[in-house]
């Protein structure tokens, strides 16, 4: 799953600047037409990937199996591209990583109350 989410996370920087994870503060990611063709193929590759791994913990097979079923419904959605008619894909990263709290953007110091 470290691979898995270390992709995940280059991808969606702004999910992983708010969920904590360090180093992905630096930009909103790369949302170009190649981009989301490319996104969608690396999607594809991790459900193959991951539907042929064997789980060696009940633990390992929940995580396991809630990632394929993100990836199943982000392959079905890719069928009718939300980001080439829907413009809150695009501003709902920006308001994102505007309102997302400053101890998870690194942008400010937390306050000392």
């Amino acid at each position: 799953m470290d691979e898995f989410l270390k992709w995940y996370f280059s991808d969606h920087p702004i999910v992983a600047a708010t969920l904590g994870a360090d180093g992905y503060d630096h930009t909103l990611g790369d949302w170009t037409a190649d981009a989301w063709h490319n996104r969608e193929r690396e999607q594809v590759r991790w459900l193959e990937r991951l539907s042929a791994r064997e789980a060696s913990t009940l633990d390992d097979a929940i995580d396991r199996d809630l990632v394929l079923s993100q990836l199943r419904g982000a392959i079905a959605e890719a069928a009718w591209p939300e980001w080439r008619r829907d413009p809150s894909v695009y501003l709902g990263t920006i308001f994102t990583s505007m309102y997302a709290p400053p101890s998870s953007t690194g942008s400010s110091p937390s306050p000392s109350w």
